[in-house]
């Protein structure tokens, strides 16, 4: 335990009684004054190398943020106009990004979709346990994912490049506790006494890098994890710096203060030693100013990553050195920062460039048809200002038509000496059909096709439009922006992995207070640092629906009625969860906001032996002879499954003698498991016969039955029959030749 970072009393109390959990290690390791030198060197110059290197992406980003905020078209090419000439940016260029930036936040980013594969072999099962944890992690109470994958996604759009950074954060704060006072028989509390403590706070932090022009990179390299160097530029004020050193985390900082501090204040020096020179006294207006100064100004730290040989070790590390006056502050190797030793960030391009980590944006793409839009519409509107202002030419030698100039109004006769046809000549200009709507509609199928936008901008009403060019336009459109989702959610789950493997190594000891539901009560019961244990690796899939709550409640209704009714995989005997969760989703994509509250518990996921099928083989290793469930009992699943397992795993277990009585037992649960699916399969198409032949009775007799009133029985005094649900929508036909059906 660290005095300089001291861990909460009611921690040091539980480790009395409990295992002592691996603290991450916050203070920076020494380094001599030569290895300090060196390090500083290296850092300066990898630092003007990425300056340079950045320089044309630099220029391309101050370009992509004129479109994005609207400048003027002037500005952005470069162009002399006139007062009267039109200036306009429609704004076209924001409003495509918006509309990206909406879409590909949708379809990245679904907390619901998260889920984690194994890596290892034989590892421990906890994907349910990482599954919900992560789900509650990445909400407001503790990540707060959602505003930087937002601004993840529009950094990516609109500069084509954005990063994540994934830190374990410790931090200190006064809190002010609450003591119960009792009355003397400790029945009744008759007050509170206040105590002010310094808790210590940690947290998984998955941040956005806002502002990328501090990120600094080499020339070429496409995987962060594979760059020589990789440089962030930090901005921390004084107070920051003095906090950190307080704790161990930089040094040199007292050491160094003045050289650090003041470096920022020399504008403000300047202002007050020309101030106390003007008025030949001190002054103490700008003392004050300059105090607060210190405390709030921001100082640059060069945080680096890269390989560094120290004691004979060439491993990762990171360095902080301060960037105007060149002091070291602080070094750790990588491997004590995170336990996988990678550089603590994950980002890529929306358009790669191959060998480069930065990329082309959205922006850049469309430049020069949105150029293109703007300059049609300025044109257009000149030359109607040209033509409906008049113009004209006079005779020089007349001196009363010289310098003279006469405001007009609409419906007003103006007197003039003589003919004025003699002295003066308007040229009629006829209408020039040089720009028409056809240019303005072929910019805008260009975008689509260079965008993959035809989902959301699809034009068909230009002369040559049909259904298949719009479907074909559509589709190639889907495929494009496809590429661009895989490459977000890469990136998105690469950084959740690196975000989960801080929570597997320094879990806080009240975590598990933390995980609550929306009830109040712990999403996974007796959390503790080993239940989210394993190597594991998160995925996402893609939300299809784009956010379309319409599309998404009609895909689900029709994927959950066909499954029901098509898929013996889906129904509840052959597979409870999956079917349990099918349905839970279909309620709450159909607005029903809680369907925990009328569902029944979750099935739990097959991974753990059935009880029934253990008690089996434990009365086969005692030379029982149970037999299996039977054809029409849904246990035959889990039991075959299980045996299906002791078979690889524990048939040693059993004696020569016995292993006869395995296999024969294996063999029956083969045949009923067989006998089950099929009975399950006759009963769905009998479902399906069923729902059609009542759809054809209902076709047949609608017209007939027109005009008769609810609840009202037919000639046989029948009522008449029910509707079947959904039968009408889906069209069902009856399956002929399925797998396991002989029509007997």
């Amino acid at each position: 335990m660290s005095k300089k970072n001291p861990i909460n009393k009611d921690e040091k109390s539980r480790q009395e009684v409990e295992a002592k959990r691996v603290e991450p290690d916050l203070e920076s390791d020494a380094f001599s004054p030569e290895e300090q030198n060196k390090i500083i060197r290296m850092v300066v110059d990898d630092a003007n190398e990425g300056m340079q290197s950045m320089s044309d992406w630099v220029e391309k980003k101050r370009k992509d943020l004129q479109h994005l905020n609207s400048e003027r078209p002037s500005v952005i090419e470069n162009l002399s106009v006139r007062g009267w000439q039109s200036d306009r940016n429609l704004g076209i260029c924001a409003g495509i990004c918006d509309i990206y930036q909406a879409t590909l936040l949708a379809t990245c980013f679904n907390p619901d979709s998260i889920h984690f594969r194994d890596t290892e072999k034989n590892d421990v099962d906890n994907r349910d346990n990482l599954t919900q944890f992560t789900k509650w992690g990445l909400g407001e109470q503790e990540a707060d994912f959602f505003p930087e994958v937002d601004d993840f996604i529009q950094n990516r759009i609109t500069l084509g490049f954005s990063v994540f950074k994934i830190y374990w954060e410790v931090w200190y704060d006064w809190v002010d506790k609450r003591i119960p006072i009792y009355t003397e028989n400790k029945k009744r509390i008759k007050g509170y006494k206040i105590e002010a403590e310094q808790r210590r706070f940690e947290r998984g932090v998955i941040r956005n890098v806002a502002e990328l022009d501090d990120i600094l990179l080499p020339d070429y390299g496409s995987d962060i994890q594979k760059l020589p160097f990789f440089i962030e530029v930090l901005h921390l004020s004084p107070a920051d710096l003095e906090e950190l050193s307080d704790r161990g985390r930089i040094i040199n900082y007292e050491a160094n203060k003045k050289k650090l501090v003041p470096n920022k204040l020399a504008a403000v020096n300047k202002i007050r030693h020309e101030d106390e020179k003007f008025l030949g006294q001190k002054s103490k207006v700008i003392t004050t100013g300059v105090e607060s100064e210190k405390k709030n100004s921001t100082i640059d730290i060069y945080e680096w990553y890269g390989y560094f040989k120290k004691n004979g070790k060439r491993e990762k590390y990171r360095f902080w050195v301060s960037k105007d006056t060149e002091i070291f502050l602080s070094g750790k190797p990588l491997r004590k920062i995170n336990r996988s030793g990678k550089i603590p960030y994950a980002g890529g391009p929306l358009r790669r460039r191959p060998g480069f980590l930065r990329g082309g944006s959205l922006t850049t793409l469309i430049t020069p048809l949105v150029n293109a839009l703007n300059n049609n519409y300025n044109q257009k509107s000149d030359f109607q200002y040209f033509q409906n202002c008049p113009f004209g030419y006079y005779d020089k030698n007349q001196d009363g038509l010289q310098q003279n100039m006469q405001e007009i109004e609409p419906m007003k006769l103006y007197g003039v000496d003589g003919n004025p046809g003699d002295k003066i000549f308007f040229p009629d200009i006829s209408r020039s059909l040089a720009w028409s709507y056809q240019d303005t509609e072929f910019i805008m199928q260009m975008i689509e096709r260079l965008t993959g936008a035809a989902s959301y901008f699809l034009t068909s009403d230009a002369k040559n439009a049909t259904a298949t060019r719009d479907n074909i336009v559509e589709q190639k459109g889907e495929v494009k922006f496809g590429l661009w989702v895989k490459r977000t959610q890469k990136d998105i789950s690469e950084a959740i992995n690196m975000w989960i493997q801080l929570y597997q190594d320094w879990a806080p000891p009240n975590l598990a207070k933390r995980v609550l539901g929306e009830d109040g009560k712990q999403i996974i019961k007796n959390l503790s640092i080993d239940s989210i244990h394993g190597n594991y690796d998160a995925y996402m899939v893609p939300d299809i629906t784009s956010g379309s709550k319409a599309y998404e409640r009609q895909t689900y209704m029709w994927a959950t009625q066909q499954a029901q009714q098509q898929s013996i995989w889906m129904s509840p005997q052959m597979n409870p969860r999956g079917n349990y969760l099918l349905w839970k989703e279909t309620f709450k994509k159909m607005g029903i906001a809680d369907p925990d509250f009328f569902m029944p518990p979750m099935p739990k996921e097959r991974g753990d032996y059935d009880k029934q099928a253990e008690q089996h083989f434990a009365q086969l290793k005692q030379g029982d002879t149970p037999d299996p469930p039977s054809e029409h009992d849904p246990t035959i699943v889990d039991c075959l499954r299980t045996f299906i397992r002791f078979k690889e795993t524990k048939y040693q277990e059993l004696d020569e003698e016995y292993r006869p009585n395995f296999d024969a037992y294996l063999f029956k649960a083969q045949v009923n498991y067989q006998k089950f699916m099929r009975n399950v399969q006759m009963q769905q198409m009998i479902n399906s016969i069923a729902a059609s032949a009542v759809q054809n009775l209902e076709s047949l007799g609608g017209a007939s039955g027109a005009g008769q009133a609810i609840g009202a029985r037919d000639a046989s005094g029948q009522a008449p029959r029910p509707k079947v649900p959904g039968a009408g929508q889906l069209n069902i036909q009856p399956q002929q030749g399925a797998a396991g059906w002989n029509g007997q």
